[in-house]
């Protein structure tokens, strides 16, 4: 069975990650998947939380507030789930905790063997808390299995593309470390759908400046043509990769010519092309000794436009 864990704080960028639940539980089949949703209540809440916290409460009266919180969440998330997830094998979770939100999720995805983890980028704190400090980019490097990051916006441009039929485009990076490679399977089985036109996979690479890479050091040759050279020789190692990993699909393979910083050129390929997903490593060439914060992937996040999944 299929396990997806949703996670909302009843904001309404929050249930921008419905969407993309049902769309991956589908993948796996209603009859076999099971999605859980969660919320999280903190014991020490924000002050819009449930509109009914008062400057005026005593430290002794907030337990009895974060009771009544707990019976409202209760309420709240059986109504979303009967609203957006009519027909689908739904579990609901209300965690009370001291911890931070992040770790209780996390726990959660791991005690219910979860298969997949799906957030938005931002939920109450808004658009102006950039993800480096929010929920999802520490819940990120605590789960043990991929998570969907869906930023705010991503649910009007996927129904409208639902709406005209249009192909889905999907990517897939690669910086052809060993560790980049754990998103190849992940990416199959988004070309699980049901419908008769599957999506559009695309296998990228991103070529780094030589010149930022040598720091501007003399590379002793004519630097168009090393570039060139350079370029030839991932395209041929992108194919391979593809005709190893995804023999029998249909597969697109692409090198950018890197000048920005590879997270910079991601974000502008997935917004010039109109893709749908994007499919990355957790880790790469630097593996765990890099902190997730300072990683590609990380810095991915607040700028992309489409949901971006991420694989351990």
């Amino acid at each position: 069975m299929k396990n997806i864990l949703v996670a909302t704080d009843f904001s309404e960028e929050s249930k921008e990650a419905f969407y993309f639940a049902k769309e991956q539980a589908l993948l796996a089949g209603k009859d076999v998947g099971r999605i859980h949703m969660m919320f999280v209540l903190q014991d020490l809440p924000a002050r819009d939380e449930f509109d009914i916290w008062s400057s005026k409460f005593s430290k002794e009266s907030i337990p009895s507030f974060v009771d009544e919180a707990q019976l409202q969440a209760t309420q709240r998330i059986k109504e979303l789930c009967h609203e957006n997830f009519n027909g689908f094998n739904v579990e609901t979770a209300i965690v009370r905790t001291h911890d931070s939100v992040a770790a209780e999720i996390a726990a959660y995805a791991s005690s219910h063997n979860c298969n997949l983890v799906v957030v938005t980028s931002h939920g109450r704190t808004g658009i102006k808390k950039i993800l480096l400090g929010s929920v999802a980019s520490e819940l990120l490097p605590r789960v043990t299995c991929p998570a969907l990051v869906v930023p705010v916006g991503a649910l009007k441009r996927a129904k409208e593309k639902r709406d005209l039929n249009a192909r889905k485009h999907i990517i897939v990076t690669t910086d052809f470390s060993e560790k980049s490679l754990s998103s190849f399977e992940v990416a199959k089985e988004q070309l699980n759908v049901a419908s008769d036109v599957k999506p559009q996979l695309t296998l990228l690479h991103v070529l780094e400046d030589v010149t930022r890479a040598t720091y501007h050091f003399s590379l002793g040759g004519d630097l168009k043509q090393i570039k060139i050279d350079m370029k030839e020789k991932c395209l041929e190692e992108l194919n391979k990769l593809r005709d190893k990993h995804f023999a029998g699909l249909a597969v697109n393979t692409s090198v950018i010519d890197g000048i920005e910083p590879t997270y910079v050129e991601i974000a502008a390929y997935s917004r010039t092309h109109h893709v749908d997903m994007i499919i990355m490593s957790r880790h790469g060439r630097t593996g765990f000794s890099k902190m997730f914060v300072g990683s590609n992937t990380a810095k991915i996040l607040p700028n992309a436009h489409c949901p971006v999944l991420i694989v351990p």
